[in-house]
């Protein structure tokens, strides 16, 4: 069995290993990352209307949105749905060929 101590990470270890993928993390993200379009911005960028952009949600041909925060009945408060900028940018570079990707239980 391996000495136990050769599986310790020093702190300086861990904070170049953070950093390392920090960097490569920002690498991956393009820069319009952690940007939202709310339904209003949809409208505008494509004159589609707010039914035919949720119709073809349901068929799997647009972006779903993402809902923030939680639908609460005590006080009237509901979800707020934003698309992310990246998701909308991928469908409109091919919109008539675009699929959208399995739920990832966000939606």
């Amino acid at each position: 069995m391996a000495d136990r101590a050769a599986y310790t990470l020093s702190t300086v270890d861990i904070d170049a290993i953070a950093e390392r993928l920090a960097v490569k993390m920002r690498a991956d993200r393009p820069d319009h990352a952690g940007q939202w379009l709310s339904i209003d911005d949809l409208v505008e960028r494509t004159r589609l209307s707010p039914r035919t952009i949720r119709a073809r949600i349901v068929a799997g041909r647009f972006p779903r949105p993402i809902k923030l925060g939680i639908n609460d009945s005590a006080t009237s408060q509901q979800s707020t749905a934003r698309w992310r900028l990246g998701d909308f940018l991928e469908w409109d570079r091919d919109p008539k060929g675009y699929q959208a990707p399995p739920s990832d239980g966000l939606t």
